[in-house]
């Protein structure tokens, strides 16, 4: 019975507690897949556009080149600490593309679907089409509409966070990249 308890306990120790020690390792942000542009707007008035890279809980560091969110910080990368900041305006790169995109497909389908609902025309009238050739009429009519549409709310897509120095604010723009890459462990 004792060796029976002593390999239980053996077992949940083997099991949870490198689980356990890997949580506590864990760096603030993981790295990500995804690239973020920001404008960061300082206390001093200062303002620059740049790559977000990387954060803890009380200070941003960010590139000038692209760099996936999350990447390990060298010493050419900058850091700006929550105190000097106003506030920091964060969109995805390429969201102005990926909204055409979404855009194009789902204006095409919906003027297919819609074409091809129409049925044919009659064939006494003057400039008959069959449903198949509505479809792709409006189907191109849709894709249009629907890549400026979608360009247009892609470019005007993003998130302003207004730190104002205070950090449950800053902490607060940590909880929004916890959302978007679902790989940052952020602690209050």
């Amino acid at each position: 019975m004792a060796k029976s308890t002593n390999m239980k306990q053996l077992l949940f120790l083997v099991l949870i507690l490198p689980a356990i020690c890997g949580y506590a390792q864990q760096d603030t942000i993981m790295p990500s897949n995804k690239v973020y542009t920001m404008k960061l707007k300082k206390t001093s008035g200062a303002q620059l556009d740049a790559y977000l890279k990387n954060m803890d809980d009380s200070v941003l560091v960010y590139s000038g080149w692209p760099s996936k969110l999350g990447t390990a910080v060298s010493s050419s990368d900058h850091k700006v600490p929550y105190t000097e900041i106003e506030s920091v305006f964060i969109k995805r790169k390429g969201a102005a593309g990926r909204g055409a995109l979404i855009g194009a497909a789902t204006g095409f389908f919906t003027g297919f679907i819609i074409g091809l609902a129409g049925g044919d025309d009659p064939e006494d009238v003057w400039f008959h089409m069959t449903a198949g050739e509505k479809g792709i009429a409006l189907g191109l009519t849709g894709a249009v509409a629907g890549t400026l549409i979608g360009a247009v709310f892609g470019a005007l897509s993003g998130n302003k966070f207004h730190i104002q120095s205070r950090k449950s604010n800053f902490l607060d723009l940590q909880a929004f990249l916890a959302g978007k890459t679902k790989k940052v462990n952020v602690n209050y």
